[in-house]
């Protein structure tokens, strides 16, 4: 169970149900992931079908749509899903790709961009090796090079905000680059 990625699965709701859904327009964490895997029906106008695939919304359709399209079009938004893992989940931590945040516990770490790109390029082969030239490839583009001090600040942040969040020994330095453990090891 080092590192598993969660199943897509497709929600349909009615636009009507929306409202029903988040009464007072402040989604829950759990509504937000939800979001770009859920097709609305019953979206009449064009600029209103715009504005929730704008809003995040996986699909928006009207009340014309036969069965048949409706299935297609769940079935295409859950390949699409698979196509990359949306989280990985390494140990305590899960590291979820559509909010770019990680999680201990139900609780945000609060990552940054930077901060982020590293930790999902360590938890894609967790307890492995990774060098710093192959963090840095994954991180930045082929014509930034970033220094080795740039690259121990943002790893030193990164560790920081792991260790806030009750993870002090997640990543380790090893010879030749860093490695994120499945499990972390003792305080």
């Amino acid at each position: 169970m080092a590192n598993q990625s969660v199943d897509p699965c497709v929600l349909i709701a009615h636009v009507s149900a929306l409202q029903d859904i988040d009464p007072d327009g402040s989604l829950n964490e759990t509504w937000r992931k939800l979001k770009s895997q859920t097709i609305v029906s019953g979206v009449n106008q064009p600029d209103d079908r715009a504005r929730l695939l704008s809003d995040g919304f996986g699909d928006a359709v009207d009340d014309n749509i036969t069965s048949g399209e409706l299935e297609a079009r769940a079935k295409r938004l859950a390949a699409v899903s698979r196509l990359l893992p949306p989280q990985r989940i390494v140990g305590p931590l899960i590291i979820d790709l559509l909010s770019r945040d990680a999680y201990v516990e139900g609780k945000a770490v609060g990552l940054f961009p930077l901060e982020f790109a590293m930790l999902w390029r360590l938890a894609e082969t967790p307890d492995e090796c990774v060098s710093g030239q192959a963090l840095a490839d994954a991180i930045w583009p082929a014509r930034h090079k970033p220094s080795a001090n740039t690259k121990a600040v943002q790893l030193s942040r990164l560790r920081a905000k792991l260790k806030a969040s009750g993870l002090p020994k997640m990543i380790e330095t090893i010879a030749g680059g860093y490695r994120l453990r499945s499990v972390p090891a003792p305080a």
